[in-house]
Order: C-alpha cells, then structure tokens, then sequence
C-alpha cells in the first residue's frame, strides 16, 4: 500500500501561476512516457499540454525542468490542456528554477569518443604501459617480491 499525501485542496488553486511554456515528460502508473508542454506552474499544480487525454484523477509523474519528477492529479480537461494539482507542493526557490533550468545536459566529450566506444580496442591513455608489458612488470615483481621473502626468513632462521 502506497502512503502518499492527500491532494491540495482546491482552495489552493488561486496560487500564483508563473508562465512557463517549457517541454516535459509526464509517465502514466506504468511509466509510459508522454511528451508535454507545461503552460505554467504554481507551487501547487500546472497547466500542461498533452496530445493524448489524461483522465481525471490520474496520477502521474511530471518531469519538471530544473525541478525533476513530481507526483500530481489531473483535476480537470480541457484538450489539449490539462490542469494538474501536486500531491506534494513545490518550493518557491522550484518555481523559480523551473524558468531558468537546461532541460539538456552539455557535456566536453573527448575527441577519441569513437576509440573509447569500442570495447576491443582500448583508449589511448597517455602514461600508461602497453597491457602485456604491465601484465610482465607485475608478475616479474611478485616473483622477486617471493624470493626476498624467502632469502629473508632464511636469514632469520638460520
């Protein structure tokens, strides 16, 4: 059983709606991802925009950029749009981070991306020995590691 908190009440709807027309993800219970655009936000709901029907009172989760994933309720239908109600409210600091917030991450990838994909062919790194010589190095220094040892425990006991 799912301990969750009881939805907003609808006295609450007059909070302050920030307008918002950024892209989403919203997934139904079985985590089937629908493409949104939420209109805008509130700390207690949005406005969203979805080519498929939501049913009222369906649970789903909105992938809110600068926020993450939310749990809320459809509330009400309008096609295209959708009114959802939080189950959990947002932060004033997450509304404020939604309008500002990447929805991609940017990266500085090395420029051997291609050797680094190909699991046969490792990359090169500099400073480092080929795989054999290393392979050599440290059984050739187990060996003579073994052979202290015994020269040592020979001087001891003898």
């Amino acid at each position: 059983m799912s301990m969750t908190k009881p939805a907003i009440h609808h006295d609450q709807r007059a909070a302050t709606r920030v307008p918002l027309g950024r892209d989403g993800t919203a997934r139904d219970p079985r985590q089937q991802p629908i493409d949104i655009i939420i209109e805008d936000l509130s700390r207690v709901g949005c406005k969203l925009n979805s080519p498929l029907p939501l049913p009222i009172d369906r649970v789903l989760n909105i992938g809110i950029p600068g926020v993450g994933r939310r749990e809320g309720r459809v509330i009400w239908e309008a096609l295209p749009a959708h009114g959802v109600e939080f189950l959990w409210p947002l932060s004033d600091e997450e509304v404020a981070c939604s309008r500002t917030a990447e929805s991609l991450v940017l990266g500085a990838f090395p420029q051997r991306l291609d050797a680094m994909l190909q699991p046969d062919v490792p990359p090169d790194v500099p400073g480092r020995l080929p795989r054999a010589l290393g392979i050599a190095v440290i059984a050739g220094g187990s060996v003579a590691l073994w052979i202290a040892c015994g020269w040592a425990w020979l001087a001891l006991a003898g």
